[in-house]
């Protein structure tokens, strides 16, 4: 494989404020403010594709996943809804902290499942969180249910 098959999709952009990894970033000569969107991950649920992703930096709060959404695989793609931050996963204190960077799985249970790293309290590691995807009404969400999984 050295070429696409045909043309290249843009499936989703980091333009909202929440994404910002850094401003005044110097790049190719340039100063930048440097917005960041990573990790996607596309499931079929219901008959549309949900892409998840997530965006900004890790290394703050507002790190967390939000997702797009479209009825084939090719697009278009909507992320309406994501302007005011991550909607499916984000930091709640004394839980998670910047969480992000995940992967969607379906458990031996037919449950569907993030599998997602966050800081520890200490922010000195990012620990591995597992916790269910509940597909609601106004799109997926995950409620982290634990501060780490276990060793």
């Amino acid at each position: 494989m050295s070429r696409l098959a045909g043309s290249e999709r843009v499936v989703v952009r980091p333009r909202h404020d929440w994404t910002l990894f850094k401003t005044k970033r110097l790049m190719y000569g340039r100063i930048w403010d440097w917005h960041t969107v990573e990790g996607p991950c596309v499931v079929l649920h219901d008959g549309r594709y949900c892409c998840f992703y997530s965006g900004t930096c890790f290394g703050n709060a507002a790190y967390g996943v939000d997702y797009a959404t479209a009825a084939a695989i090719t697009g278009p793609w909507d992320d309406a809804g994501s302007e005011a931050g991550p909607r499916v996963l984000r930091s709640i204190a004394d839980i998670v902290l910047g969480p992000g960077h995940h992967s969607c799985f379906v458990g031996p249970d037919g449950q569907e499942y993030l599998a997602y790293h966050a800081w520890d309290a200490a922010r000195t590691v990012r620990r591995m969180h597992i916790d269910q995807v509940l597909w609601t009404p106004s799109g997926p969400r995950c409620r982290p249910t634990s501060a780490s999984a276990p060793r």
